[in-house]
């Protein structure tokens, strides 16, 4: 079985009732995630009804999923010296399959606060965050042993957030083993252009949804057809087809199945790339990789659960 090897975001996740007041008193936009200093969002999260507390980020979040789908992984992840790192810390240890590779820094752990509105649409409505020292990663020799030639080697955009994370390094590396690096592409519509260009130039395949192609498509002024031309695309676009690109064309379509009932958004597409990316390291076989990933991700959206592991 293909080596998976995730690089990304150690972080907290505190999910609140939504409350209006807070939201104007912190000056927090409804569907906006913006960034706040750690005094502001230790403030937050004092005064909010917090209603569930778990690790999260991009790529951990798949690697829980990927953990409860019994694949096996190694994540590269960086945290602080303060309560939310060893509450990550344990959370971690008592999943089995994953394979951490951390490394502990004086400073705060990346911290996500999320407003989740209290009806039958339980989605997101508003989040602050602070990355902390999350992209702060690093080189280690147990990344160099698992990476090979057949290493699948996923990585968030928001994990290239700040200039001296280190994660260009662990990606020249994978590339030098001819690893096939997977772009999560969260994070496009604040990544700079220059950057974002970068990180592109790296992948072999890249997940997305609609609107997070449409800020590439703005940024890089390129189209899918292009942005396919060298690696493969696939493009989530929520009740409607997910498409596949390859060579310039699409190659592939399948419309995701109708889930019972729409509960909450949250970590679906974390859940997509947990079941896309367990039939990819297996089988290979992309179709039956996309409509395993949108399985997963309907896992998510029918409960009130941001990983499988709490369904």
């Amino acid at each position: 079985m293909t080596n998976i090897v995730l690089l990304g975001q150690a972080l907290c996740d505190y999910l609140c009732a939504e409350d209006v007041s807070l939201s104007a008193e912190y000056k927090l936009d409804p569907g906006i995630s913006s960034a706040r200093s750690l005094d502001d969002l230790q403030s937050l999260i004092g005064k909010a009804r917090v209603f569930h507390q778990d690790i999260g980020g991009c790529v951990t979040n798949t690697a829980v999923d990927l953990s409860i789908l019994g694949h096996r992984s190694l994540l590269v992840y960086t945290v602080g010296d303060d309560v939310p790192g060893a509450f990550y810390q344990q959370r971690l240890r008592e999943l089995r399959n994953i394979i951490p590779i951390h490394r502990m820094m004086q400073g705060n752990t990346g911290i996500v606060v999320t407003f989740m509105k209290q009806s039958d649409d339980n989605t997101p409505r508003t989040s602050a965050f602070n990355h902390g020292c999350s992209n702060l990663l690093d080189m280690s020799p147990e990344y160099e042993n698992y990476v090979d030639s057949g290493a699948i080697v996923y990585v968030s955009l928001f994990s290239l957030f700040g200039i001296e994370n280190g994660i260009f390094h662990l990606l020249d590396y994978a590339r030098s083993r001819s690893a096939s690096i997977i772009l999560d592409m969260g994070g496009s519509r604040q990544l700079t252009s220059d950057r974002l260009d970068l990180a592109i130039r790296y992948a072999k395949g890249i997940l997305a949804n609609s609107s997070e192609i449409e800020a590439i498509q703005a940024k890089l002024s390129t189209d899918l057809s292009c942005l396919s031309k060298d690696r493969w695309v696939v493009v989530k676009d929520g009740g409607r087809p997910t498409r596949m690109f390859t060579k310039g064309h699409e190659s592939y379509s399948t419309l995701p199945p109708e889930p019972g009932k729409v509960v909450n958004y949250l970590g679906a597409g974390d859940a997509f790339a947990a079941g896309f990316i367990s039939i990819l390291s297996s089988k290979g076989d992309f179709p039956e990789a996309i409509k395993y990933g949108q399985q997963i991700a309907n896992r998510v959206i029918e409960t009130q659960a941001v990983h499988l592991g709490d369904i």
